[in-house]
């Protein structure tokens, strides 16, 4: 990114680490995205990842890598209804939180 460090207050992620990770090297992708709004971000800064990928899949990359970053509780949040929710599964059904405070 071609931003100063410690530039932004706060950082929303809605689908970009899931994007990522849908790539032949999602895992070496998110790392290096993840480093990027770790350097950008202000100390203090909040970072806010909205997913569809369940704690078991996703914290480990926020606590990780040495971001230092506070890592609070994920938080499960009801999808809005569409008319493909009768085929989703219940893990389908919400999309998970994770908010971060850069220390």
């Amino acid at each position: 990114m071609d931003f100063k460090d410690n530039t932004f207050d706060l950082i929303i992620d809605k689908g970009l680490t899931d994007c990522l990770l849908c790539g032949d090297d999602g895992e070496e992708d998110v790392s290096t995205a993840l480093g990027e709004i770790s350097r950008v971000l202000s100390s203090g800064g909040s970072y806010i990842c909205v997913s569809f990928g369940d704690p078991e899949s996703r914290e480990d990359y926020f606590q990780s890598k040495g971001y230092n970053w506070a890592v609070g509780k994920p938080q499960k949040v009801p999808k809005p209804p569409t008319s493909a929710s009768k085929t989703e599964s219940k893990s389908e059904e919400y999309h998970w939180v994770y908010a971060t405070k850069k220390k």
